[in-house]
Protein backbone atom coordinates (compact mmCIF):
# COMPACT_ATOMS: atom_id res chain seq x y z
CA UNK A 1 0.00 0.00 0.00
CA UNK A 2 3.03 2.61 0.75
CA UNK A 3 3.14 5.18 3.29
CA UNK A 4 -0.04 7.19 3.81
CA UNK A 5 -0.87 10.69 4.95
CA UNK A 6 -3.82 11.77 5.87
CA UNK A 7 -4.18 15.64 5.56
CA UNK A 8 -6.48 17.98 7.20
CA UNK A 9 -8.05 21.78 6.68
CA UNK A 10 -9.14 23.87 9.46
CA UNK A 11 -12.26 26.10 9.41
CA UNK A 12 -13.29 26.35 13.02
CA UNK A 13 -17.14 24.91 12.91
CA UNK A 14 -16.48 23.49 8.86
CA UNK A 15 -14.84 21.01 10.40
CA UNK A 16 -17.76 19.01 11.81
CA UNK A 17 -17.17 17.97 7.60
CA UNK A 18 -14.01 16.61 8.39
CA UNK A 19 -15.18 14.95 12.08
CA UNK A 20 -18.06 12.90 9.44
CA UNK A 21 -15.25 11.68 7.02
CA UNK A 22 -13.28 10.51 9.87
CA UNK A 23 -15.91 9.19 11.55
CA UNK A 24 -16.98 7.21 8.55
CA UNK A 25 -13.42 5.44 7.94
CA UNK A 26 -13.23 4.51 11.50
CA UNK A 27 -16.52 2.57 11.73
CA UNK A 28 -15.82 0.93 8.35
CA UNK A 29 -12.25 0.43 8.93
CA UNK A 30 -10.21 2.29 5.97
CA UNK A 31 -6.87 1.11 6.13
CA UNK A 32 -5.11 3.49 8.61
CA UNK A 33 -2.49 6.22 8.07
CA UNK A 34 1.24 5.99 9.03
CA UNK A 35 0.79 9.65 9.47
CA UNK A 36 -1.77 12.73 10.11
CA UNK A 37 -1.70 15.72 9.80
CA UNK A 38 -4.65 18.24 10.96
CA UNK A 39 -4.64 22.11 10.81
CA UNK A 40 -6.60 24.09 13.54
CA UNK A 41 -10.11 22.40 13.48
CA UNK A 42 -8.31 19.83 11.25
CA UNK A 43 -6.15 19.14 14.22
CA UNK A 44 -8.67 18.51 16.90
CA UNK A 45 -10.83 16.18 14.55
CA UNK A 46 -7.09 14.36 13.98
CA UNK A 47 -6.98 14.01 17.68
CA UNK A 48 -9.92 12.24 18.03
CA UNK A 49 -9.25 10.43 15.31
CA UNK A 50 -6.00 9.05 16.91
CA UNK A 51 -8.12 8.57 19.96
CA UNK A 52 -10.46 6.67 17.88
CA UNK A 53 -13.16 8.32 19.59
CA UNK A 54 -15.64 7.84 16.93
CA UNK A 55 -18.70 10.89 17.49
CA UNK A 56 -16.31 12.84 20.12
CA UNK A 57 -15.52 16.12 17.60
CA UNK A 58 -19.91 16.33 16.80
CA UNK A 59 -20.89 15.42 20.04
CA UNK A 60 -18.69 18.35 21.59
CA UNK A 61 -19.79 20.58 18.90
CA UNK A 62 -23.76 20.54 19.19
CA UNK A 63 -23.29 19.80 23.22
CA UNK A 64 -21.34 22.87 23.94
CA UNK A 65 -22.32 25.00 21.14
CA UNK A 66 -24.33 27.20 23.16
CA UNK A 67 -22.31 27.75 25.84
CA UNK A 68 -20.67 31.07 26.42
CA UNK A 69 -17.25 28.67 28.08
CA UNK A 70 -17.02 26.87 24.75
CA UNK A 71 -16.62 29.14 21.96
CA UNK A 72 -17.88 32.12 21.91
CA UNK A 73 -17.14 36.42 21.98
CA UNK A 74 -18.33 36.15 25.63
CA UNK A 75 -15.40 33.73 26.45
CA UNK A 76 -12.70 36.41 24.50
CA UNK A 77 -13.98 39.18 26.35
CA UNK A 78 -13.46 37.42 29.53
CA UNK A 79 -9.81 35.62 28.95
CA UNK A 80 -9.01 36.99 25.84
CA UNK A 81 -9.89 33.47 23.84
CA UNK A 82 -12.59 32.71 21.95
CA UNK A 83 -12.28 29.34 22.24
CA UNK A 84 -12.68 28.92 26.24
CA UNK A 85 -8.84 27.50 27.27
CA UNK A 86 -9.83 25.72 30.74
CA UNK A 87 -13.15 25.17 29.63
CA UNK A 88 -12.41 22.88 26.55
CA UNK A 89 -8.99 21.47 26.97
CA UNK A 90 -9.31 20.92 31.12
CA UNK A 91 -13.14 20.47 31.94
CA UNK A 92 -14.45 18.81 28.39
CA UNK A 93 -11.25 16.91 28.00
CA UNK A 94 -10.33 15.55 31.35
CA UNK A 95 -14.18 15.48 33.27
CA UNK A 96 -17.03 16.03 30.98
CA UNK A 97 -16.54 14.34 27.82
CA UNK A 98 -12.99 12.94 28.67
CA UNK A 99 -9.94 11.86 26.25
CA UNK A 100 -8.89 9.08 25.33
CA UNK A 101 -5.19 8.91 26.46
CA UNK A 102 -4.45 5.53 26.55
CA UNK A 103 -5.58 4.72 22.92
CA UNK A 104 -4.09 8.08 21.83
CA UNK A 105 -0.91 6.92 23.66
CA UNK A 106 -1.59 2.94 21.39
CA UNK A 107 -2.42 4.53 18.08
CA UNK A 108 -0.77 3.02 15.19
CA UNK A 109 0.26 6.38 13.32
CA UNK A 110 2.22 9.50 13.80
CA UNK A 111 -0.14 12.74 15.03
CA UNK A 112 1.52 16.08 13.53
CA UNK A 113 -0.45 19.44 13.73
CA UNK A 114 0.49 22.69 11.76
CA UNK A 115 1.38 26.04 14.03
CA UNK A 116 2.02 29.11 12.35
CA UNK A 117 5.31 30.60 13.96
CA UNK A 118 4.17 34.43 14.74
CA UNK A 119 7.97 35.57 14.51
CA UNK A 120 9.13 34.10 11.34
CA UNK A 121 5.25 33.61 10.08
CA UNK A 122 6.22 30.06 8.95
CA UNK A 123 4.62 26.85 9.56
CA UNK A 124 6.18 24.77 12.18
CA UNK A 125 4.87 21.05 11.80
CA UNK A 126 4.86 19.97 15.12
CA UNK A 127 4.56 15.92 16.42
CA UNK A 128 1.89 15.43 18.95
CA UNK A 129 4.16 12.63 20.92
CA UNK A 130 2.19 12.45 23.70
CA UNK A 131 -1.30 14.16 25.48
CA UNK A 132 -1.93 15.50 27.59
CA UNK A 133 1.94 16.81 27.78
CA UNK A 134 1.85 18.14 24.09
CA UNK A 135 -1.81 20.02 24.65
CA UNK A 136 -0.31 23.06 23.94
CA UNK A 137 1.07 22.49 20.34
CA UNK A 138 -2.87 21.19 19.34
CA UNK A 139 -3.93 24.32 21.15
CA UNK A 140 -1.70 26.82 19.26
CA UNK A 141 -2.69 24.92 16.17
CA UNK A 142 -6.25 26.28 16.35
CA UNK A 143 -5.70 29.49 18.07
CA UNK A 144 -7.60 32.04 15.43
CA UNK A 145 -5.48 35.36 14.94
CA UNK A 146 -7.77 38.49 16.71
CA UNK A 147 -9.76 36.03 19.11
CA UNK A 148 -7.03 33.86 20.28
CA UNK A 149 -3.60 34.72 22.48
CA UNK A 150 -0.85 34.15 21.29
CA UNK A 151 0.40 30.31 22.86
CA UNK A 152 3.82 30.01 24.28
CA UNK A 153 5.10 26.11 24.31
CA UNK A 154 7.77 24.20 23.15
CA UNK A 155 10.08 27.04 22.52
CA UNK A 156 8.21 29.24 20.43
CA UNK A 157 5.43 31.95 20.05
CA UNK A 158 2.38 30.34 17.96
CA UNK A 159 -1.00 31.31 16.42
CA UNK A 160 -3.68 28.93 14.04
CA UNK A 161 -1.28 26.93 11.62
CA UNK A 162 -4.08 28.02 8.56
CA UNK A 163 -2.28 31.29 8.15
CA UNK A 164 1.31 29.43 6.91
CA UNK A 165 -0.12 26.14 5.56
CA UNK A 166 -3.93 25.58 5.07
CA UNK A 167 -3.42 22.23 3.78
CA UNK A 168 0.07 20.67 3.83
CA UNK A 169 -0.32 18.06 1.10
CA UNK A 170 2.95 19.66 -0.32
CA UNK A 171 4.77 18.97 2.94
CA UNK A 172 3.03 15.47 3.32
CA UNK A 173 4.66 14.61 0.05
CA UNK A 174 7.74 16.02 0.41
CA UNK A 175 8.32 13.82 3.63
CA UNK A 176 8.12 11.09 1.05
CA UNK A 177 4.71 9.47 1.32
CA UNK A 178 3.35 7.54 -1.12
CA UNK A 179 -0.60 7.81 -0.86
CA UNK A 180 -2.03 11.07 0.66
CA UNK A 181 -5.70 11.57 1.50
CA UNK A 182 -6.90 14.83 1.89
CA UNK A 183 -9.60 17.15 3.69
CA UNK A 184 -10.94 19.76 2.69
CA UNK A 185 -13.74 22.07 4.35
CA UNK A 186 -14.51 24.26 1.60
CA UNK A 187 -15.98 22.82 -1.75
CA UNK A 188 -14.37 23.20 -4.64
CA UNK A 189 -15.78 26.13 -6.28
CA UNK A 190 -14.06 28.19 -3.40
CA UNK A 191 -11.70 30.94 -4.01
CA UNK A 192 -10.56 32.75 -1.30
CA UNK A 193 -10.24 36.90 -1.13
CA UNK A 194 -8.16 39.16 0.43
CA UNK A 195 -8.86 39.97 4.09
CA UNK A 196 -10.25 43.00 4.74
CA UNK A 197 -8.83 43.19 7.93
CA UNK A 198 -5.48 43.44 7.69
CA UNK A 199 -4.88 46.83 8.73
CA UNK A 200 -6.04 45.53 11.83
CA UNK A 201 -4.08 42.64 12.12
CA UNK A 202 -1.41 45.49 11.37
CA UNK A 203 -2.22 47.17 14.47
CA UNK A 204 -2.59 44.09 16.50
CA UNK A 205 0.73 42.07 15.38
CA UNK A 206 2.75 45.52 14.82
CA UNK A 207 5.62 43.51 17.00
CA UNK A 208 5.58 40.73 14.30
CA UNK A 209 5.45 41.72 10.83
CA UNK A 210 5.88 38.83 9.30
CA UNK A 211 2.78 37.12 10.48
CA UNK A 212 1.28 40.10 9.21
CA UNK A 213 3.01 39.65 5.95
CA UNK A 214 1.55 35.71 6.25
CA UNK A 215 -1.32 36.75 7.04
CA UNK A 216 -1.29 39.23 3.73
CA UNK A 217 -0.32 36.94 1.44
CA UNK A 218 -2.49 33.87 2.31
CA UNK A 219 -5.43 34.31 -0.13
CA UNK A 220 -3.24 34.27 -2.64
CA UNK A 221 -1.32 31.09 -1.10
CA UNK A 222 -4.43 29.37 -0.46
CA UNK A 223 -5.88 29.56 -4.00
CA UNK A 224 -2.83 28.58 -5.54
CA UNK A 225 -2.69 25.98 -3.30
CA UNK A 226 -5.76 24.52 -3.98
CA UNK A 227 -4.81 24.76 -7.45
CA UNK A 228 -2.21 22.69 -6.94
CA UNK A 229 -3.74 19.89 -5.13
CA UNK A 230 -6.79 19.53 -7.81
CA UNK A 231 -4.22 18.84 -10.55
CA UNK A 232 -2.60 16.20 -8.22
CA UNK A 233 -5.95 14.96 -7.87
CA UNK A 234 -6.16 14.78 -11.66
CA UNK A 235 -3.09 13.33 -11.97
CA UNK A 236 -3.79 10.39 -9.89
CA UNK A 237 -1.18 11.14 -7.47
CA UNK A 238 -3.47 12.41 -4.17
CA UNK A 239 -7.50 11.27 -3.51
CA UNK A 240 -9.43 15.08 -2.16
CA UNK A 241 -12.76 14.43 -0.11
CA UNK A 242 -14.54 17.67 0.17
CA UNK A 243 -18.09 19.43 0.68
CA UNK A 244 -20.21 19.00 -2.62
CA UNK A 245 -21.83 22.59 -1.98
CA UNK A 246 -20.70 25.99 -0.46
CA UNK A 247 -20.70 25.79 3.18
CA UNK A 248 -22.78 28.17 5.06
CA UNK A 249 -22.11 27.01 9.02
CA UNK A 250 -20.78 29.94 11.00
CA UNK A 251 -17.44 29.98 12.25
CA UNK A 252 -18.89 30.30 16.03
CA UNK A 253 -22.30 28.00 15.08
CA UNK A 254 -24.91 27.42 17.75
CA UNK A 255 -27.49 25.66 16.10
CA UNK A 256 -27.07 21.92 16.83
CA UNK A 257 -29.16 21.18 13.24
CA UNK A 258 -26.36 22.79 11.41
CA UNK A 259 -23.65 21.27 12.56
CA UNK A 260 -25.33 17.74 12.18
CA UNK A 261 -26.10 18.70 8.89
CA UNK A 262 -22.32 19.50 7.73
CA UNK A 263 -21.19 16.15 9.95
CA UNK A 264 -23.82 13.82 8.06
CA UNK A 265 -22.74 15.60 4.79
CA UNK A 266 -18.98 14.29 5.91
CA UNK A 267 -20.12 10.70 6.26
CA UNK A 268 -22.27 11.16 2.68
CA UNK A 269 -19.06 11.93 0.65
CA UNK A 270 -16.78 9.65 2.60
CA UNK A 271 -19.38 6.76 1.51
CA UNK A 272 -19.98 8.21 -1.86
CA UNK A 273 -15.92 7.53 -1.90
CA UNK A 274 -14.53 4.91 -0.07
CA UNK A 275 -14.24 2.35 -2.87
CA UNK A 276 -12.70 5.00 -4.78
CA UNK A 277 -10.31 5.27 -1.84
CA UNK A 278 -9.82 1.65 -1.16
CA UNK A 279 -9.00 1.12 -4.60
CA UNK A 280 -6.01 3.89 -4.66
CA UNK A 281 -4.84 2.27 -1.15
CA UNK A 282 -4.25 -0.95 -2.69
CA UNK A 283 -2.56 0.43 -6.15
Amino acid sequence: MGRVCLVLEGGAMRGNFTAGVLDYFLEYQLPVADRVVGVSAGALCGANYCSRQIGRTVRLNCTYAKDSRYLSMNSFVRTGDAMGVDFMYNKIQNELDPFDYEMYANRPMEFYVVCTNVETGKAEYCEIKNLPDDIDLLRASASVPFVSKIVETHGFQFLDGGMADSVPVKWALDEGFDKVITVLTQDRSYVKTHDKAIPLAARIYQNHPLLVEAMDTRYKRYNDQRRKIFELEEKGRIVVLAPKRPVQIKQMEKEPARIMELYNEGRTVARENFQKLQDYLSS
